[in-house]
């Protein structure tokens, strides 16, 4: 196994065409942009392992790893917009997204390295050559000062041992499938070093297993019982308790009202909420509609069936659902909270 730069392709075009043959047979996704990170981007990094043969022992490469650098932000206000949702900086795919999902600013202010390619050539394949790579990797990251690692892919259930065995936990799984692949988005990563970054992948794993639990199957319809029990098992090694009840479901509550996150982020929470106290007892809603708690509770239990509940709550579509049920969330105050006052 080899750490490449670019120097190294400007003096050998050949090994740069196999490094890039190698891409393109193992990743429908590779492109021509994909050469330029080869040469020149000062925050891509490749390992690549080759196999000696012959008496004048030529150079084959078998596997590429690429990897992207992503995170070391120290701007409080880009940090702030990136955690609302306002921002997102090229680069930090997976950073960005897990720091606006979580609330937590630190996935994006910690330094990190994602895998964004893992190839191997078929008769290599099965022979842990991709683990090689990796703890490569993993080793240089460390001795570099990153925090941790990952990598996003499109969910295939034959994929989750690899990463299992990489030490890897899920931390984010996609509302939507990829429009090119027909895979749904998960992201996955592990800590390089004990610290936050450590407990905040672990809390995120374990919120995905709460996630799941309302997700599965409605929001996960093409999603196989046994991939979702494979994922649960995966994030249930976790020592984090989860979600932390109703202090964290209202949190992810206010977020939604401030549109920082999704709808499908904030049903779980509503649903810790209405599991606690089935009528919301521990919230103020004197503020809130007549009528308010059939509606929501309406809400939690049919999403994402967005056009029946359109027809049910007389709106026009989704928008004016999802619309209804950030105004609902909206009357819904902590107890020790008051309405500000008007001057």
């Amino acid at each position: 196994v080899r750490k490449l730069v670019p120097a190294d392709f400007l003096a050998d075009e050949a090994l740069l065409q196999r490094v890039f043959a190698l891409l393109v047979e193992a990743h429908y996704q590779t492109q021509p942009n994909d050469l330029r990170l080869l040469l020149d981007a000062l925050y891509a990094h490749i390992w690549v392992a080759i196999e000696y043969s012959g008496a004048a022992q030529s150079a084959h490469v078998v596997a590429v790893l690429l990897a992207l650098e992503e995170g070391g932000l120290d701007d409080a206000a880009l940090l702030s917009a990136i955690v609302a949702g306002k921002r997102r900086p090229r680069g930090n795919l997976l950073a960005q997204r897990m720091a606006n999902f979580s609330g937590e600013a630190n996935w994006c202010r910690e330094r990190s390295i994602r895998i964004t390619r893992i190839a191997v050539a078929k008769n290599w394949r099965r022979r842990h050559v991709a683990s090689h790579l990796l703890a490569d990797m993993k080793l240089w990251a460390t001795a570099k000062g990153y925090s941790y690692w990952s990598s996003s892919f499109g969910f295939r259930s034959e994929l989750l041992g690899f990463w299992q065995s990489a030490a890897a936990m899920p931390v984010y799984l996609g509302m939507h499938l990829d429009k090119s692949s027909g895979a749904r988005n998960l992201m996955v990563a592990a800590p390089l070093r004990p610290g936050a970054i450590q407990q905040l992948i672990a809390s995120a794993a374990s919120d995905l297993y709460a996630y799941l639990d309302y997700w599965y199957p409605r929001f996960l319809v093409e999603l196989d019982a046994l991939d979702k029990r494979a994922l649960q098992h995966w994030s249930a090694g976790q020592q984090h308790a989860g979600p932390a009840g109703s202090v964290w479901a209202l949190k992810r509550v206010q977020r939604f009202v401030a549109r920082e996150i999704e709808v499908a982020a904030v049903l779980p929470a509503l649903a810790v909420l209405q599991r606690a106290a089935p009528a919301f007892g521990m919230l103020d809603a004197s503020a809130a509609p007549p009528g308010w708690l059939p509606q929501l509770q309406n809400i939690i239990a049919k999403a994402p069936a967005w056009s029946i509940l359109a027809r049910e709550l007389e709106l026009a579509g989704q928008a004016a659902v999802v619309a209804k049920l950030r105004e609902l969330c909206a009357v819904l105050q902590p107890p020790t909270s008051k309405p500000a006052q008007r001057e």
